[in-house]
C-alpha cells in the first residue's frame, strides 16, 4: 500500500513540476519578446 501512495505522490510531484517548467518557459520567451522589440 505506502508504495502505491509513495509512486501517486512521485507522480503527482512530477506532474507539478513539468507545469512549474512549462510556466518558466513561457515567462522566458516573453521576456526574450520584450526584450528583442
Amino acid at each position: 500500500m505506502w508504495g502505491r501512495v509513495r509512486s501517486l505522490d512521485t507522480a503527482a510531484l512530477e506532474r507539478w513540476m513539468a507545469t512549474d517548467e512549462a510556466r518558466r518557459s513561457v515567462t522566458l520567451s516573453l521576456i526574450a519578446q520584450i526584450a528583442n522589440t
